[in-house]
């Protein structure tokens, strides 16, 4: 019986990139721990969900004029209660 096999250059990069993957992750859990990583993840995520929400925020007019009108019923209603208050 005669087996063969073809190996292509591609697969054997793959397996070795797939184990320098594992590898790190390895080291980095034995190294800095898991409590350390999902500490950073949060804090990373965190800030990447204020940036889309900011972001979002200042490209949406329909937000923008909302936001506008608060103001402007908030001002609206804070200057007449000084007017009532001065006379």
């Amino acid at each position: 019986m005669k087996l063969e096999i073809d190996i292509d250059p591609k697969d054997i990069k793959s397996a070795i990139e797939r184990n320098v993957r594992l590898a790190v992750a390895e080291k980095c859990t034995s190294y800095m721990g898991t409590d350390y990583i999902k500490k950073e993840v949060s804090k990373a995520f965190s800030d990447t969900v204020k940036q889309i929400v900011s972001d979002a925020m200042g490209n949406s007019e329909v937000i923008r004029q909302k936001v506008e009108q608060a103001i402007e019923a908030k001002l609206k209603a804070q200057i007449s209660a000084l007017m009532r208050d001065k006379k």
